[in-house]
């Protein structure tokens, strides 16, 4: 038997097939071929293909062999040829064939073609490129502002060879972490070192949870580090109930987050060696805001754990809170790098801030300018009440944006 011309329009559908009858085939072909693309061709999704392939060889319970490797999917995308011979009818099968609603088998074989954020479920309003109008914090540096302490931080992030793998921020309520880590965040996404973001809010549903955590970075982990994808689909089909609550975040991170991170980065290779190789960086925001503090605790142990035992992972987390026990206690050691927000002066900043929301309402608030004319006033507000306004703010970015606010 031999099946030849199966098309797929589309590159994503071709290479997700491949993958899939490559890790948990259902079926021994012959010359299974995927020739170039026509233009002319319908469209076909992954699992059209897929349920298609295993009604037309009318096989319940087959085994794939051959020379069909998913890094080959990367090579050589114009033909890609997998050897295969007939295989035996294990179970009885119904009238027309098997389709993936008859089969147990091919249900596994059509979750493995499932969209990742459809298995994971993701909090997509936790990641730091939600409408923050709608998910807040909505906070980011003005121009300008905090460029020393970014500097400092990047520097730290940036280093390939420094043993601190994890960078905590922490302060007072308005001192300005969420607007540094916002502003590192999308520094390092247009980077393309974003491996991940968690944005945690008090009373918020998912938000002010631990569930969701470990998914919700494996979901991103995928997109920012491709190799990763393939463990945590693997990881997700052999245990689809590793996504609920009720597994523990012990082995959702191991299973969703380390593995597929070992996997992608062994530690002897000469890009682990490379000095000029720049790490990724993972982003916690707002840690205070969980309600979960246990929780909390097992995170903080469980990643300073893989870090020490794995310190070649080119990886970085960047955690921001209020200091808060439960934290405090479990990010202590020589891989833990912390900074206080407020001790570095936002005196200037704040100035800087300040100046350009009041110009940007000068230039466009026509009662102001009235206002302005009026006085026979070139600026406004003068430097003698933007000192005041300097001072009232009290080295508050939270209470700088209350004045402005009012």
């Amino acid at each position: 038997m031999a099946l030849t011309n199966v098309w797929a329009p589309h590159w994503d559908a071709r290479l997700n097939a491949m993958y899939i009858f490559d890790s948990l085939a259902e079926v021994q072909l012959s010359s299974f071929i995927f020739p170039p693309i026509p233009s002319s061709d319908p469209d076909l999704s992954s699992a059209t293909l897929i349920s298609e392939m295993a009604t037309f060889y009318d096989c319940a319970n087959p085994h794939i062999s051959g020379s069909s490797n998913f890094g080959a999917i990367y090579g050589s995308w114009n033909q890609h040829i997998v050897n295969i011979s007939p295989a035996p009818i294990v179970s009885p099968l119904p009238t027309g064939g098997c389709t993936i609603s008859s089969c147990p088998d091919l249900r596994l074989i059509s979750l493995l073609a499932e969209p990742l954020h459809t298995l994971l479920v993701p909090v997509t309003d936790a990641a730091h490129d939600r409408d923050r109008k709608k998910c807040p914090p909505d906070s980011c540096c003005a121009a300008g502002t905090r460029a020393r302490l970014i500097k400092l931080i990047t520097s730290k992030v940036d280093n390939p060879l420094s043993p601190r793998r994890i960078i905590w921020l922490h302060g007072y309520v308005g001192c300005g972490k969420s607007a540094i880590v916002q502003t590192l965040c999308d520094h390092y996404a247009r980077e393309k070192r974003l491996a991940g973001s968690f944005v945690f809010f008090r009373q918020s549903g998912d938000r002010s949870k631990i569930e969701k955590l470990a998914t919700t970075l494996a979901y991103q982990l995928a997109e920012a580090i491709p190799i990763t994808e393939q463990r945590i689909r693997e990881a997700v089909t052999k245990r689809p109930t590793i996504v609920n609550s009720t597994t523990s975040l012990e082995v959702q991170f191991q299973q969703l987050i380390f593995h597929p991170l070992l996997s992608a980065f062994p530690p002897a290779t000469d890009l682990n060696r490379s000095g000029d190789f720049s790490p990724y960086l993972i982003v916690i925001d707002g840690l205070d805001g969980c309600i979960d503090h246990d929780g909390i605790a097992l995170f903080l142990d469980l990643i300073l754990n893989f870090f020490r035992a794995h310190p070649h992972i080119p990886i970085r987390l960047l955690i921001a809170s209020r200091i808060e026990e439960h934290i405090r206690t479990h990010l202590q050691g020589e891989e833990v790098q912390t900074h206080d927000v407020g001790k570095f002066d936002a005196d200037e900043d704040i100035r800087r801030f300040l100046k350009l929301e009041l110009d940007q309402l000068a230039g466009h608030d026509r009662v102001l300018q009235a206002y302005m004319r009026s006085k026979s006033m070139k600026e406004w507000p003068s430097a003698a009440e933007l000192n005041d306004l300097v001072s009232r703010s009290n080295k508050s970015f939270l209470l700088a944006s209350m004045i402005l606010s009012n």
